[in-house]
């Protein structure tokens, strides 16, 4: 027999809720903001003379086909990038901006997104999810679910990220983008987990307004 928490009271109302059925929930919905962020997302590959040389990440942000990532992945030497899409197809882009600080890039392809990432505010506390590609030939994203920490730029994420997460979206719980990944750190503090750095959604707008390319919308 499953136990239940006791009932709370608001008013004349009681709600019963089943810690079983509550956990269920979590997961329907944490699969569907993973499901919604997966569509958007762009995992890229920098090659050198048809060799691989790294990975990293990337998401549609708008209607144009363009892919926002981070900057310090376009310090690799390499003579091309590969961006593969959620629903198999892969092509070449190109890059059209890029920045060391803040760590930014966007590249751009031929392919029409279909469906892109919504930018909103975030505030210290709040559930944040990070997507990132987990490897250079994975099919799929993963994802890792954290909070923001005091810091608006730093997420506190409770599973591992590594390099190959750079320039994956960080969303709300709403899948709306709040942030962009630059670098994981090992295990800190007492909580023992790791920091995820971020470019928040605000200095993304800005870096995409200086460069004259199409801005975030809410």
């Amino acid at each position: 027999m499953r136990m239940q928490q006791p009932p709370p009271t608001f008013g004349a109302i009681q709600v019963y809720v089943d810690s079983t059925q509550a956990a269920s929930l979590a997961e329907q919905h944490n699969q569907r903001v993973f499901d919604e962020v997966a569509r958007c997302f762009v995992r890229l590959v920098f090659l050198q003379q048809g060799t691989l040389v790294d990975h990293g990440s990337g998401f549609w942000f708008t209607r144009h086909p363009d892919i926002c990532s981070a900057g310090h992945l376009t310090a690799l030497t390499h003579d091309s990038v590969m961006a593969f899409y959620a629903d198999g197809t892969s092509e070449t882009v190109t890059l059209v901006a890029s920045s060391q600080d803040p760590d930014l890039a966007v590249f751009r392809g031929q392919k029409q997104p279909s469906d892109f990432l919504r930018a909103a505010a975030v505030n210290s506390g709040s559930s944040v999810f990070v997507v990132g590609a987990p490897g250079a030939t994975a099919k799929q994203p993963a994802l890792s679910r954290g909070s923001v920490s005091q810091a608006i730029d730093v997420l506190t994420v409770t599973a591992h990220a590594d390099h190959g997460w750079s320039g994956g979206p960080c969303t709300d719980i709403y899948a709306r983008l709040v942030g962009v990944v630059k670098g994981a750190h090992p295990a800190h503090g007492p909580s023992g987990r790791p920091i995820v750095e971020l470019t928040p959604a605000q200095t993304v707008q800005d870096f995409l307004r200086a460069n004259h390319l199409p801005l975030l919308t809410s």
